[in-house]
């Protein structure tokens, strides 16, 4: 299995954090739905459920989304970016 560190600031202080990605095919590093999994487990150690109901769409399509099985579209990725605590900036560099 293939581990990751997500390196991540709230406020002032920066924090680092060691995620699994099972899924892991790729051979350039992360995927933006390992990021986005790992920021959510990392962070809060929030529930799919739970993200899913602050985001504003269903459990399935967050799953989807962290599995790279869809890519969300703009307005989405915006929301997510907000409550996730990164920027679309930062997502952009999964993409």
């Amino acid at each position: 299995m293939t581990q990751f560190i997500i390196a991540y600031n709230v406020g002032d202080a920066e924090y680092t954090c060691k995620v699994d990605a099972p899924n892991h095919q790729g051979v350039f590093g992360m995927t933006l739905g390992e990021y986005l999994r790992g920021l959510r487990l990392c962070q809060n150690e929030m529930s799919l459920d739970k993200m899913a109901e602050k985001i504003g769409c269903s459990k399935s399509y967050l799953w989807d989304v962290e599995n790279d099985k869809v890519m969300p579209t703009l307005a989405k990725a915006a929301v997510m970016a907000r409550h996730y605590k990164t920027s679309l900036n930062q997502m952009g560099r999964y993409l």
